[in-house]
């Protein structure tokens, strides 16, 4: 998922993504900001946050969806486990 917004739209309006586990409780919020790219598995429950954006005020964000279907040709290579390491490494600038 991409994030595109306004240049006056700013994270403490909120809208971003909020992943929750089995029990309905929030584990992970992703703040909405420009240009920022989200990956994850589509079957992990998750939705928007609440809007704050105060009433008098015009911003706008987009979220762009792109569903990414891996079928990998050796049966017993993990696609999960690939692109862990890949954004690891990115993040962690190995």
């Amino acid at each position: 998922m991409l994030y595109v917004t306004a240049k006056t739209f700013f994270p403490e309006y909120r809208l971003g993504t909020v992943f929750y586990d089995r029990n309905d409780n929030i584990v992970e919020r992703v703040e909405c900001k420009n240009m920022r790219l989200v990956f994850f598995e589509g079957d992990i429950f998750h939705s928007i946050e609440e809007s704050q954006i105060p009433p008098e005020l015009k911003t706008w964000r987009i979220s762009y969806v792109f569903k990414l279907i891996v079928n990998p040709k050796d049966p017993n290579r993990s696609v999960k486990k690939i692109f862990f390491d890949l954004f690891s490494n990115v993040l962690l600038g190995s």
